[in-house]
């Protein structure tokens, strides 16, 4: 363990959960931070556009929103750096190549802006069962009858309609955690309807106000970089992590290896134990259950991806493809003036899986993002991992200790630098 005089630590990851780590233990050690990708942030990812009459047009491609009901820590971290946020837009809107079957929500005049639907029993049908289903679920939460059997067994037990799945609960769940259909039914069953109540999304009249950061995310990476006092490196990707008597021996590509009395690995539990030349037994149980699924995400402005209906184009878009199955990856896209407040003369738009659907020439940029896939065993892995934090000068964090949102980074994050005496 790290003692109590100033130390020499080393933080690999540049995203919210290495950001907040680096950002609080600099204010007692030294921090050296490392970021493989030439940018820093990660998931928080802006990029500027020259639009007609904003020619440095900030629009989010990864991270976007958040909301002061639960994203506490991380506004505490905003407000340090005095960020400011602007109330969002979070429309959610699904379509289907197969029976083509649309609709908008999940407000009553959101659901009207395609009256035909009311014509449809089966859909009726369905916002019946999605009341039901919902007072059932915060019932059997609130007696602590959940646990973590996998979403798919506790939706069989409960008699879950195929259509209420296709058609809501699944692409609900896909569009929050950029996974398939078949990854949603193995998602734990008490952590997943916990997060589904804190978000207010059991109940609809206490939902919160979700929000975007003014100027575009990287507003708060901006911020940080002004107010912190240790050293930022940029596209160095660590070679090797071991761990000896004295600390720690960070091996780079082409580079003499480097001494640390500590390290933070804010990265993937993937990346993680690739990282570590010597991990131990149980840091190999931990992190080796955790697997990841790769959405392609595309910005761009080729309004056909919405389709003719306008009036029908939500913040979150789920589109189920006619050639999709179950196990194929998610599609959606964000209609980001929408959601951010765009102040543009075109509409600009955030699309992950879909690349050949998207006109070529309306392509701004592209990236491949990673999300962690949650199972029955992610809890006892989180709790295995937090567990080992602090043995040989090693600690983990990561938005994947949690529910893998910005919150959940800082959280970790914070369990961290607790352990080192430091805090917000």
């Amino acid at each position: 363990m790290v003692d109590e005089s100033s130390k020499n630590i080393l933080v690999v990851g540049g995203g919210i959960s290495g950001i907040t780590a680096a950002y609080v233990i600099s204010k007692k050690h030294r921090v050296t931070l490392l970021e493989k990708n030439n940018y820093l942030g990660g998931h928080t990812n802006t990029r500027v556009v020259n639009d007609p009459i904003n020619p440095e047009l900030s629009v989010d491609t990864g991270f976007i929103v958040c909301n002061p009901r639960n994203y506490t820590n991380f506004y505490k971290f905003l407000d340090q750096l005095g960020i400011k946020r602007q109330d969002s837009d979070m429309s959610f809107g699904f379509s289907c190549e197969k029976t083509g079957l649309q609709y908008m929500g999940p407000s009553v005049k959101e659901f009207l802006m395609a009256p035909g639907n009311l014509l449809n029993t089966r859909f009726l049908g369905m916002i019946l069962e999605q009341q039901k289903f919902n007072r059932r679920a915060l019932r059997d939460l609130r007696d602590g009858k959940l646990g973590e059997q996998p979403l798919g067994e506790y939706l069989r037990q409960l008699g879950t309609s195929q259509y209420f799945l296709d058609n809501y609960l699944a692409p609900l769940i896909g569009s929050i955690w950029s996974a398939p259909d078949t990854n949603a039914l193995e998602f734990p069953a008490l952590s997943f309807f916990t997060f589904f109540n804190n978000h207010g999304m059991l109940e609809l009249s206490k939902r919160p106000q979700w929000q975007t950061i003014v100027g575009g995310s990287h507003a708060y990476l901006k911020a940080f970089r002004q107010a912190f006092k240790g050293e930022v490196r940029i596209g160095v990707p660590a070679r090797a992590i071991s761990r000896d008597n004295q600390g720690i021996v960070l091996s780079l590509e082409g580079a003499a290896p480097e001494r640390y009395d500590a390290v933070v690995i804010a990265t993937h539990a993937d990346e993680a134990l690739q990282l570590l030349q010597d991990p131990s037994q149980e840091e190999r149980a931990a992190l080796g259950t955790w697997s990841y699924s790769k959405n392609r995400t595309v910005l761009h402005t080729d309004a056909n991806i919405l389709g003719p209906k306008r009036r029908l184009w939500a913040a979150w878009n789920y589109r189920r493809r006619a050639a999709s199955r179950a196990d194929s990856p998610v599609a959606i896209t964000y209609y980001m003036n929408k959601l951010q407040r765009l102040t543009a003369a075109r509409d600009y738009f955030v699309t992950l899986n879909c690349n050949d659907s998207i006109d070529p020439a309306s392509v701004l940029y592209e990236v491949e993002y990673t999300h962690p896939i949650y199972t029955p065993r992610s809890p006892e892995s989180q709790k295995a991992i937090k567990a080992l934090n602090g043995t040989r000068n090693t600690f983990f964090c990561g938005a994947y200790m949690r529910y893998g949102f910005h919150e959940d980074g800082v959280i970790s994050a914070l369990q961290v630098t607790q352990q080192l005496g430091l805090s917000l």
